[in-house]
């Protein structure tokens, strides 16, 4: 679009330059007929030209808007702490079940259903490690003072009925989260990072 807009805009220069010596020779010897000609050159490289403007500036304004559409910090910038929270659980663990965020005293609950994997310890290591995943990627966050994690999983008793049940619980306080470096921490010591750690005995297992 931006191309026929310049293209519009040198045939109406060509139209108006091509019109106005003849027009002026025209005036001078009052040849009617050819004044006619003359005069509609000109009109068509006026709404040539107005075309063109209105298809060159048109064009970068619809680009610039794309561009900030598509820009992930504008995109950013437009969430919540609380959609920004619940997108990087949904993220590391796929499905979330509830967030919660207290601005008053600045408390995050994330509760989500842990994915299930080979054996209970592979289990409990990969939420391990996709909990650190989230408070890596809220580590910038200055409204969070404190970071709870309930994971939820299918559980069956010994009767056989099933029950969705948090099977772990964690909480991670900002001074605890300041003092994790993510690039070497082992996930496998979160129960040891987490200021409190608990997990259903049947994980145990």
């Amino acid at each position: 679009m931006e191309f026929l807009g310049f293209i519009l805009l040198l045939v109406g220069l060509v139209a108006i330059i091509s019109a106005v010596f003849p027009l002026i020779k025209d005036i001078k010897e009052k040849q009617k007929k050819a004044s006619s000609k003359s005069m509609t050159r000109m009109g068509i490289g006026i709404v040539a030209i107005i075309l063109a403007f209105i298809f060159i500036p048109g064009n970068e304004n619809e680009e610039v808007e794309t561009a900030k559409a598509d820009s992930p910090e504008s995109n950013e910038e437009e969430l919540s702490l609380e959609e920004r929270i619940h997108l990087s659980a949904e993220d590391a663990f796929g499905e979330v079940d509830d967030i919660v965020y207290n601005q008053f005293d600045d408390f995050v609950l994330v509760k989500v259903v842990g994915p299930e994997n080979l054996t209970n310890n592979l289990t409990k290591q990969s939420w391990y490690k996709k909990q650190l995943e989230v408070l890596e990627d809220l580590k910038e966050e200055e409204d969070i003072k404190q970071i709870d994690f309930n994971i939820v999983s299918t559980m069956v008793d010994r009767f056989g009925n099933k029950s969705d049940d948090i099977v772990m619980k964690t909480s991670f306080s900002q001074e605890t989260r300041e003092k994790i470096n993510f690039d070497n921490v082992l996930f496998e010591n979160v129960p040891n990072i987490a200021d409190e750690y608990w997990n259903h005995p049947a994980f145990d297992e």
